[in-house]
């Protein structure tokens, strides 16, 4: 089954997105700072994904495709609440 990270790509999988500047497809952030948040989330390790995620928006803050990633590591540690505050 599809889960909620389907939806966001990958700079490294689509032609399309590697056709674009990587930097621009992931808002502003290189594919080399988000290869280690997107492996945390690969391999279920989401505290270390939030780490990960908060220290990369504290640089990106207007970032949407690292909130969505926040958010989604927030909803997988079971803290649904936050995450839909950190979407509106």
């Amino acid at each position: 089954p599809k889960g909620a990270l389907d939806c966001l790509p990958k700079p490294s999988d689509s032609p399309k997105i590697s056709q674009m500047s990587s930097k621009a497809a992931a808002g502003g952030v290189t594919e080399r700072r988000l290869r280690p948040l997107w492996d945390a989330i690969d391999t279920r390790q989401y505290k270390t994904a939030l780490k990960l995620a908060s220290s990369l928006l504290v640089k990106h803050p207007d970032s949407a495709y690292l909130l969505a990633l926040k958010a989604l590591v927030l909803e997988k540690l079971g803290k649904a609440d936050e995450a839909l505050s950190l979407c509106q």
